[in-house]
């Protein structure tokens, strides 16, 4: 089936061939797809990334600062006060005017329970002896425990709360019978726990 072309698109497409014919000696061929702008933005994004990443491994710094620029101030944290435990830090680099504050106890008392009857909370505090503040904590005491009364795997768990220790680590620990002859005249036990035997 063919499609009639109305004159005016006709006209309209003669137009576009005539320029595109008297001008393609004066135009850059574009070869592929075009880059969207997406695309470049996360190109120079990395570039920026990587370039920063090896001015910082390198120690090559330029008067901006990079280091500076990715909150990597360099300085040494001083008291604000003789019975303050308030610290500052101003930044040493050239051309950095960051100045930084924290607050850091570091001659603390004895730390005790806030409750020592209470065998299901490990809150407590110490006393800080630059500043006289009650710094609470939570401190917990841990151990080996069983998971359950049927089986002999064991976890870090807190001897006073409960708490399970942010760890992967466990272990199995097997309560053992005495050796025994067994049918087969070799001798062997069991687990007082979970059941498992074991041959000599």
């Amino acid at each position: 089936m063919l499609r009639s072309i109305s004159p005016t698109r006709r006209a309209f497409q003669g137009d576009v061939t005539q320029q595109t014919n008297a001008n393609r000696d004066n135009l850059p061929i574009a070869r592929g797809p075009s880059p969207s702008c997406a695309t470049v933005t996360s190109a120079l994004e990395h570039g920026l990334l990587a370039l920063i990443a090896t001015r910082i491994k390198t120690g090559k710094e330029t008067d901006m600062g990079f280091r500076c620029t990715m909150g990597f101030h360099s300085g040494t944290w001083i008291y604000t006060a003789g019975n303050s435990c308030g610290q500052q830090r101003n930044c040493e680099r050239d051309d950095c005017t960051d100045v930084s504050y924290r607050t850091r106890h570091e001659a603390l008392g004895p730390w005790e329970l806030d409750n020592p009857r209470d065998r299901t909370s490990c809150e407590g505090s110490a006393v800080c002896r630059r500043c006289g503040e009650d710094v609470s904590s939570v401190e917990h005491e841990y151990d080996w425990a069983y998971v359950s009364d049927d089986h002999c795997e064991q976890v870090r768990m807190c001897v006073r709360c409960s708490d399970k220790e942010t760890s992967d680590k466990t272990r199995i620990q097997h309560v053992w019978q005495d050796w025994q002859f067994n049918q087969s005249g070799g001798k062997s036990r069991l687990c007082r726990r979970c059941g498992d035997e074991q041959d000599k």
